[in-house]
């Protein structure tokens, strides 16, 4: 059911709002026809109806007449996925907007489209995705169709792609098996388009931290004065050790660390977390730094994402006492593998989830984007 574009106006029954002006430009964008029927309540809601226009009570000829043209579809495929609705929420915009397999997603704007990276399907190492408008994504080839000589090729162990702009190339940090320290890595690769295919040029890990269980979940920070940072969790849970985030600051050209990596305070500590801290991802708000992170079980229920803030982008980071913010519920079971990017009207987030009762290894965690605001400087998210 669409939600109808900013610029609405009443038409003569109450409850029924219409977008003239949305609708001529949707007209001129030659979009798909589609026949719509209208509910008599107090909503922007639209039901299509398979057979023409019905309405569900009486409503006088003039509107009749009025509706019965109205049968150009608000399909952002169609429409270009141009307009938006409240808030600045896409117009269309049904979660999950990648219904297959797309764990721990990143998304990226670049040049007026939004790409979103996944951790491999089985068949792609590192996935894409290509949308204009957050509603309707296109699949694209593997970003990353060859691994270094480090690297095992075992299907499964490239994770958790983070890719930003730097210069003239885009850099995107991932996560792969090495074959000599039988760890899981942080690694890095290049490409000139935000699609790839990324190279990885490297002879070993840009961290990994064997001693901690390897390192995994990498994003890269960039600070108020342009310094830029990378992020990660030392995988300790892979081998009966705590699991922890870290941070080290970035050498300008993204490709090696200019600083040791150092703890940001953040590790399993609360009965909600389980086992597992992961997928650390930085956003600064306010002159504060907030540090979102998945924690728990990925393949159960129990998945959520909290967060701890700070004064300084490497911490101490102290946790919020409502943590989790996001887990289980409203169709997405155990949603994790949080990023925080750009979109239509202020910062949203990406996140998979199960789907409820198909939870585990063989099912898919689908992609979900949803709105962030901050509230008195408490996270808000808009489900």
């Amino acid at each position: 059911m669409p939600l109808l574009p900013p610029g609405l106006i009443e038409s003569s029954i109450p409850g029924a709002l219409l977008s003239l002006q949305a609708l001529q430009r949707c007209k001129l964008r030659r979009c798909n026809v589609a026949i719509y029927t209208w509910r008599p309540v107090l909503s922007t809601e639209w039901r299509p109806s398979g057979s023409g226009v019905r309405p569900d009570r009486a409503v006088s000829r003039d509107t009749l007449g009025l509706l019965a043209a109205v049968i150009l579809g608000f399909q952002s495929t169609a429409c270009g996925g141009e307009t938006a609705g409240p808030a600045g929420q896409p117009d269309q915009l049904r979660n999950p907007v990648i219904a297959s397999d797309f764990p721990d997603p990143m998304v990226l704007r670049a040049g007026g489209l939004y790409y979103a990276y996944a951790t491999t399907d089985g068949t792609r190492r590192i996935q894409v995705a290509r949308s204009r408008d957050l509603v309707s994504w296109t699949r694209l080839a593997d970003a990353l169709p060859r691994l270094p000589a480090w690297q095992s090729v075992e299907v499964g162990k490239t994770w958790a792609p983070d890719v930003s702009r730097i210069g003239e190339r885009y850099v995107m940090y991932y996560t792969g098996r090495s074959l000599e320290l039988g760890r899981q890595c942080v690694s890095v690769a290049v490409a000139d388009r935000p699609e790839g295919p990324f190279v990885d040029t490297s002879s070993g890990p840009l961290v990994c931290s064997q001693e901690l269980g390897g390192a995994i979940d990498p994003t890269r920070f960039v600070d108020a004065d342009g310094s830029a940072y990378l992020l990660y969790k030392s995988d300790g849970n892979c081998c009966g050790l705590a699991a922890e985030l870290w941070g080290a600051r970035l050498a300008a050209d993204g490709l090696s660390l200019a600083s040791a990596p150092q703890g940001l305070g953040v590790r399993n500590d609360q009965p909600w977390e389980g086992r597992v801290v992961e997928a650390p991802f930085l956003v600064r708000h306010g002159g504060r730094y907030y540090l979102f992170y998945s924690a728990n079980d990925y393949a159960s229920s129990r998945y959520a994402v909290g967060y701890a803030t700070g004064g300084r982008v490497l911490g101490p980071f102290a946790k919020a006492t409502e943590s989790p913010i996001l887990r289980s519920g409203g169709g997405a079971a155990g949603p994790g593998g949080q990023s925080v990017f750009e979109g239509p009207g202020g910062l949203w987030m990406a996140f998979h989830a199960w789907t409820p009762g198909r939870i585990g290894p063989g099912e898919a965690r689908s992609m979900w984007v949803v709105r962030l605001s901050f509230d008195r400087e408490r996270p808000v998210l808009q489900r």
